[in-house]
């Protein structure tokens, strides 16, 4: 049976209900994660992140050594504002997936939200060095650049009041 509908038939809940429909024919195995899987990459789009983050969790539990999958659960643990177990996630992930730009830019928000300016230079040196420095990285650069110098105004505005 085709996973999609046809367009004039596609919603949200449709596909939901396809790529839950998975399980029926495999509720194990491959089946079982790429439906985790799926539900998961939804649910986060969708904004649901509970329902992503239970999903993540199974897709852990079927994948422990799926490095997308600690990824993914790393961004969810930053959209609920769980910094430090998303900095450790998005370490681990840069350091053994160094072409991953999604999790570097990650890593160096985390990195720059918590003060941590020295790890920060070190990311974005060893990114420049390796060929990986992004946009999103260069703007991170640029944040830093700010916040250690101040933002440099190119124009000075002063202003009176009688108060």
């Amino acid at each position: 049976r085709d996973l999609l509908p046809p367009d004039d038939e596609l919603s949200v809940e449709v596909l939901q209900e396809r790529i839950e429909s998975l399980g029926d024919w495999q509720p194990q195995g491959e089946g079982a994660t790429l439906r985790s899987y799926l539900l998961c990459t939804l649910n986060l789009h969708l904004g649901r992140l509970d329902r992503a983050r239970e999903h993540a969790d199974r897709w852990l539990a079927d994948r422990p050594d799926s490095r997308a999958a600690r990824a993914t659960l790393a961004v969810l643990d930053l959209a609920a504002g769980r910094e430090e177990p998303a900095r450790e996630r998005l370490e681990e992930r840069v350091w053994e997936e160094p072409g991953d730009a999604l999790a570097a830019a990650g890593y160096a928000r985390v990195l720059f939200r918590g003060g941590a300016w020295d790890d920060l230079d070190e990311l974005l040196e060893v990114a420049a060095r390796d060929g990986r420095f992004d946009a999103e990285l260069a703007q991170v650069q640029d944040m830093l650049g700010m916040a250690r110098r101040g933002p440099r105004w190119a124009v000075t505005h002063e202003a009176t009041s009688r108060h």
